[in-house]
């Protein structure tokens, strides 16, 4: 899940990014209980202007990620070199 929110004033823009995190999504203080954590992941890209693009990658359940139309990690195969994700 991604959740972004934009503020405008005459001199400053902001935004505020919820991205996946990195951790177990399922804590032990939320007692086994039903939530709505995703493992993944952000990748900030910064040109040469003051603009910024963030993409989320989420982790799947089975160890796989995309991004750029990439499959990274793919547990079922023995090869080392990233592919083409499947449509």
């Amino acid at each position: 899940m991604l959740t972004t929110t934009s503020l405008t004033s005459e001199k400053r823009k902001h935004a505020g990014y919820t991205l996946p995190c990195l951790c177990t999504v399922a804590p032990s203080y939320a007692k086994g209980q039903p939530n709505a954590f995703v493992n993944g992941f952000g990748l900030l890209e910064q040109g040469s202007t003051d603009c910024i693009n963030i993409y989320p990658a989420i982790i799947f359940p089975d160890g796989t990620c995309n991004y750029g139309g990439v499959v990274y990690g793919e547990s079922e195969s023995k090869s080392k070199s990233p592919r083409k994700a499947r449509k």
